[in-house]
């Protein structure tokens, strides 16, 4: 088949491919079949979606360069022409911030209202426990347990979810970021230890009011609003919302960061600047993102032929406010691992390979079109918004370099990732989130440039409303405001060992070896760092120096006890009634091994409320 035909096929291929996912979409899929056989099934938009995006890509770069100029000119033309009046649907002057602020303050709300506030597993644990570190003063937690019983096994048996032994193993310390707990550090010691769970809702509401503000500056204030609610009804930004992680936090700092870039003025540059820094402490990982907008104002310096102007003296600002935090990050490594580029992640929980690129070049795209429907592909519309006036079309066209840019980069950076398995994993992808909707919004606006002025504004707000009720919609359906009730258990468990069990008793646990110290106090070994054959003789040691193990375990870990130790303990049949049991979703059951052999008459469950 020759050049031109292949182009000629692929022009026909895409929009049916696109018909079809916007079919898709809308009905939610559709199954044609003759008895029990399947002629034809389509269930998510997503696949034909990525067929009409890669045929028309692969179009335009069969069409010739002089051909492809030709229709630039004139689609850019043809939009230019629009009716009279700004190329958006206009808003009233107080309506847009009003809208952008009632999305921030409703994200703050459900962040407070429908969040899990509990310090659980490893990620909330391991944040919130952090803080309470850095509200006291030191990250190093001593252990004498150690030195006490001359304990013969690993460190790590010693170290609950989320931290690492030191090399002589007399003390553990945190594995994650410091910038979020730090933060949450201030609201603990300004208010109470309840306080750390109000940082992630309050810095969601910060992430919706950054992205109007960057959208503001990049197109006006529809589109500043529009994209302030599509982070706002994202499935993937609520998802994060609801649990103490640095997902959310990192991207309302990066969000910040250009936002603020993109304001005129020196303050402007520095506060930028602070706003970057406060991201890469947050998620050292992403560091690299901070080349984008460095790149931006280096741009301007080298336009502008002046090293010594306004333009220079923005950069230095920049990276006078985003530097000290690559410092702090440097500092906080060298204390507790040796060396400023060493982590508390071992080698292969950062891995990355060339060959998970391909998988995720799938999933991650897939997801975003699942969640935030097909028409995340307006993005792709955003560089040919006009402007009558020369000198803004070129400062648009950088901008939206930089913010296409930006986007890729975080995706590179996750390209590279280990895959996971479940949307939920956009989460990652969330500090691109902000910049990704403004362009979204841009082209959204893009796509109406013909319509009047009236109808601009009613489009814009029915598209805005069908996809802001489908991204609360699939959230509710995969049930992450439910998350509150689900993960209660990890303060209910906590709390009844510190109300109703010994202060020397020891837990051998996995998922609760974190909440359970946090909550109570007490001590916890991880039971999967234990070697198969010491399970008696770990009870045994307890004892003998005066403590009183229990095993706390949740449904799923059960059998996966047994299957460690069932061969060589007959303690790891847990065949005997429990001293607490949490009557839960997932349930929590509770063991004191010296009550093996008794009948369930003589045993006293506790159920733990």
């Amino acid at each position: 088949m020759s050049r031109l035909g292949l182009r000629r096929l692929l022009l026909i291929l895409g929009p049916i491919a696109a018909i079809w996912a916007v079919v898709v979409q809308v009905s939610g899929g559709f199954f044609l079949g003759l008895g029990s056989v399947r002629i034809l099934s389509s269930r998510e938009p997503r696949n034909p979606a990525i067929m009409a995006l890669l045929s028309a890509l692969a179009a335009w770069a069969l069409t010739p360069r002089a051909d492809r100029q030709r229709l630039m000119t004139g689609l850019a033309s043809w939009i230019e022409q629009s009716p009279p009046g700004r190329f958006a649907a206009r808003l009233p002057p107080r309506l847009a911030p009003l809208l952008a602020g009632v999305a921030a303050a409703a994200v703050v709300a459900v962040g407070l209202l429908r969040g899990a506030p509990y310090a659980g597993g490893s990620d909330a644990y391991g944040y919130v426990s952090q803080a309470d570190l850095w509200a006291k003063g030191s990250l190093h937690v001593e252990q004498p347990f150690v030195r006490d019983i001359g304990w013969p096994y690993e460190a790590a048996a010693l170290t609950p979810l989320a931290y690492r032994p030191t090399p002589d193993g007399t003390a553990i310390v945190p594995i994650y970021a410091p910038g979020l707990p730090m933060l949450m550090a201030v609201f603990e010691r300004l208010a109470n230890r309840a306080a750390v769970f109000y940082v992630v809702p309050l810095l969601g509401g910060l992430a919706v009011w950054a992205t109007y503000l960057l959208g503001r500056r990049v197109g006006g204030q529809t589109v500043g609003v529009s994209a302030a609610i599509l982070l706002a009804t994202s499935p993937a930004f609520l998802f994060q919302l609801m649990f103490p992680m640095s997902d959310v936090p990192a991207t309302a700092w990066w969000a910040l960061s250009l936002a603020l870039l993109l304001a005129d003025g020196r303050s402007a540059a520095l506060a930028s600047g602070l706003a970057a820094g406060a991201a890469i402490l947050t998620r050292p990982n992403l560091v690299p993102l901070a080349m984008i907008p460095g790149g931006l104002l280096l741009w301007r310096v080298i336009r502008a032929r002046d090293i010594t102007g306004s333009a220079a003296q923005r950069v230095v600002l920049f990276a006078a406010g985003s530097i000290p935090a690559c410092l702090i990050i440097a500092i906080v490594n060298t204390r507790l691992w040796g060396s400023p580029f060493a982590t508390g992640y071992a080698p292969t929980d950062i891995e990355y390979r060339w060959s998970w690129v391909l998988p995720n070049l799938h999933r991650y795209p897939g997801w975003l079109m699942t969640t935030q429907t097909p028409a995340v592909l307006l993005a792709l519309l955003a560089p040919l918004m006009p402007s009558k006036r020369t000198p803004l079309k070129s400062r648009f066209r950088a901008i939206t370099v930089l913010l296409g840019g930006f986007v890729g980069a975080v995706a590179v950076i996750y390209l590279l990732h280990e895959p996971n398995n479940s949307w939920f994993w956009l989460r990652y992808l969330l500090p691109a989130f902000p910049p990704l909707f403004v362009l979204m919004s841009a082209g959204l606006a893009v796509a109406f440039a013909r319509l009047t002025r009236g109808i601009r504004l009613v489009a814009t707000g029915l598209v805005l409303g069908l996809l802001a009720w489908h991204g609360v919609s699939f959230g509710m359906h995969d049930g992450i405001f439910r998350f509150r009730e689900g993960e209660r258990k990890s303060r209910a468990v906590g709390e009844y060992i510190a109300n109703s069990l010994p202060q020397n008793a020891v837990f051998i646990s996995k998922l609760h070896s974190g909440s359970i110290r946090y909550y109570s106090g007490r001590l916890t070994i991880q039971y999967e760092f234990l070697p198969p054959d010491s399970l008696d003789s770990v009870v045994a040691l307890l004892r003998a120096h005066g403590y009183q193990p229990y095993f706390a375990l949740e449904d799923w870990e059960r059998p996966l006890f047994h299957l460690r130790f069932g061969s060589r303990s007959a303690l790891a049949a847990l065949d005997w009634a429990p001293r607490g049991l949490l009557e839960h979703t997932t349930k929590v059951w509770i063991y004191d091994p010296a009550d093996r052999g008794l009948s369930p008459q003589q045993i006293k469950t506790d159920i733990i409320r």
